[in-house]
């Protein structure tokens, strides 16, 4: 948030619902009269307030669609080998330093021309109060479409095995 200081910061399964106003700063600490506001929302469990429907003007508001940050990508695609792909703890490593992050943003840079977030939804699992479809196996987990697109766009192919279903083709 102190690099970006973006004008919303949002954040979901967070366990409870909380709200802040961040005055943003300078590199010398000095207040330069912006703000962002933040939101985590609970999980998405029956009786939580886990949606919200916000209203907010786009930067362009000739451009109204989501792009990712390469820095954020260069992130993911750093940290998706601790993914979870099955209910077991999972060992986190030690705080990955700016050299290791920048040589992530450079692969992104190289890598990926096309930022825009797809509109790929696809329904993988049913809604709160939905029957559950039967599954041949207990262990059987529905497809992922999105996140096999993604890790494909991330250049995380490896990763993509452990998912029941083939990549997407472009």
């Amino acid at each position: 948030m102190d690099k970006l200081q973006p004008k919303w910061w949002l954040s979901g399964h967070m366990h409870v619902r909380f709200e802040a106003t961040c005055p943003n700063k300078d590199k010398k600490g000095n207040d330069i009269g912006t703000l962002t506001k933040f939101l985590a929302l609970d999980k998405a469990m029956n009786d939580r307030p886990f949606l919200e429907i916000l209203t907010f003007d786009p930067p362009n508001p000739n451009q109204k669609v989501l792009s990712y940050d390469p820095e954020w990508l260069a992130i993911q695609r750093l940290c998706v080998k601790h993914f979870p792909t099955q209910d077991q703890k999972i060992v986190l490593p030690q705080l990955y330093t700016s050299d290791i992050v920048q040589e992530h943003v450079t692969w992104v840079e190289q890598n990926v021309s096309e930022f825009l977030i797809p509109l790929n939804f696809h329904k993988t699992a049913p809604g709160i109060g939905e029957k559950q479809p039967k599954q041949k196996r207990k262990t059987e987990k529905p497809e992922d479409p999105q996140t096999l697109q993604f890790l494909k766009l991330i250049g995380r192919t490896e990763e993509a095995k452990t998912f029941r279903c083939e990549l997407p083709k472009k």
